[in-house]
């Protein structure tokens, strides 16, 4: 018997509705906890791959702590100072450093670790505004190695070099699993779903998901695809999940673990 498309596209539809729904839930993994008084707001998680630990950092103002973690979640060191207002932070595959963007004209720079990994000094790689608003927190796709940042209307600008030409953009059509969808959604209703959304974009790396972005309004974290910009899956909150989550920053994946920070307790929580 022959399907007619309508058919075969509704019952592609209810598959992938299914699919979701039956997803298991994230469930706690670790917590890492940044010590001090100053700050409120942290910007990213970073996983060095060579040294099996943890990086993440207050933003808001230099003097801000940066700290350490082993990969159980364990404080090494959490005396170092940031030494810039960062946003994005990031493990670069291809220098093997752990960089960043600053807010608005601050630029971006690199860590410098020494032979364990501790972190010795701060370099700054170029000065002035290379990011869409002054707010932007940069990631990096590792596969096409490509810097990543989104502008205010959820499309991904991706450089080569920061500072330079626009390589690619990529327009995320949120909450949309085909063009068709995609298409027929008002700007009034697409700005609706700006709102509920963290403005943080994260890189996956995962194939085909390679985008989270962070829906507020209904706990889950919805993965884009790089390329076409549409909703590949979803994964849901736990039931009963009680780390607030924010309008900007407080949102990071590293290691294959998702990360809330909560501000009242200056905890980063991972959930896999």
């Amino acid at each position: 018997m022959k399907l007619s498309r309508p058919f075969l596209y509704l019952l592609a539809s209810l598959f992938f509705i299914q699919a979701v729904s039956a997803q298991k839930q994230l469930a706690k993994e670790l917590s890492l906890y940044i010590p001090g008084e100053d700050g409120s707001n942290s910007g990213a998680v970073v996983w060095h791959p060579k040294f099996k630990r943890y990086y993440t950092s207050m933003i808001g103002n230099a003097v801000y702590p940066m700290a350490i973690f082993s990969d159980k979640g364990h404080l090494i060191d959490g005396n170092f100072e940031a030494g810039a207002d960062l946003r994005g932070l990031w493990y670069n595959a291809a220098t093997k450093q752990i960089e960043y963007n600053c807010y608005d004209e601050g630029g971006i720079g690199h860590y410098v670790l020494n032979a364990t990994g501790e972190i010795i000094n701060r370099e700054s790689d170029k000065e002035g505004s290379y990011q869409p608003n002054e707010q932007s927190v940069g990631t990096y796709n590792e596969k096409d190695k490509l810097f990543v940042f989104p502008d205010n209307d959820f499309t991904l600008l991706s450089y080569k070099t920061i500072g330079g030409e626009i390589e690619s953009r990529t327009k995320l059509h949120l909450d949309c699993s085909s063009k068709k969808q995609a298409d027929e959604v008002s700007d009034q209703e697409m700005a609706e779903r700006r709102d509920v959304r963290n403005t943080s974009v994260l890189y996956t790396g995962i194939k085909n998901s390679e985008f989270a972005v962070l829906n507020m309004d209904k706990n889950v974290i919805e993965l884009y695809n790089g390329k076409t910009g549409l909703m590949t899956d979803k994964k849901r909150l736990p039931e009963g999940f009680s780390v607030p989550l924010y309008r900007s920053f407080n949102f990071s994946y590293a290691n294959g673990i998702w990360w809330f920070f909560n501000k009242e307790n200056r905890t980063w929580e991972g959930y896999k």
